[in-house]
């Protein structure tokens, strides 16, 4: 399920659906090429699984930015799909360094690499394959 969250990445210019998860059903902290299943609709997308270090944050969270999305998802039903991992979350020094690295994994996820999408359920790299909202 979406659920509200601090709409940081709304002022950064990647707005994120903030998902409550099954902590067992989450891949290695990092951000991953994703796909997420919302409305009956698929969307290709970019997540965040971790801790939001650049911000000083210690619980862990999902964030998803669904690539070519406006409108209002809170209190749906959202099941990701996790295809590949693009990096290690990191801490960045300047929120300025972090928008350029988002910019740079959402370029990634419109890459032809992912021009064929697998089906849903089969697995990824970097660890398990879904999360869904409980």
């Amino acid at each position: 399920r979406v659920i509200p969250g601090a709409a940081r990445g709304r002022k950064l210019g990647f707005p994120t659906a903030n998902i409550a998860f099954v902590q067992e059903l989450l891949p290695l902290p990092g951000v991953y090429v994703i796909d997420a299943g919302v409305g009956g609709v698929v969307r290709r997308g970019v997540a965040n699984v971790g801790f939001n270090p650049t911000f000083g944050e210690n619980s862990l969270g999902v964030e998803a930015h669904l690539l070519d999305f406006s409108g209002d998802l809170y209190g749906q039903e959202m099941a990701v799909y996790f295809r590949d991992r693009i990096r290690d979350e990191r801490k960045f020094k300047t929120v300025e360094e972090l928008v350029r690295q988002i910019g740079k994994d959402v370029r990634y996820a419109r890459s032809a690499r992912f021009a064929s999408r697998r089906e849903p359920g089969e697995a990824a790299s970097g660890g398990r394959r879904e999360a869904g909202g409980r």
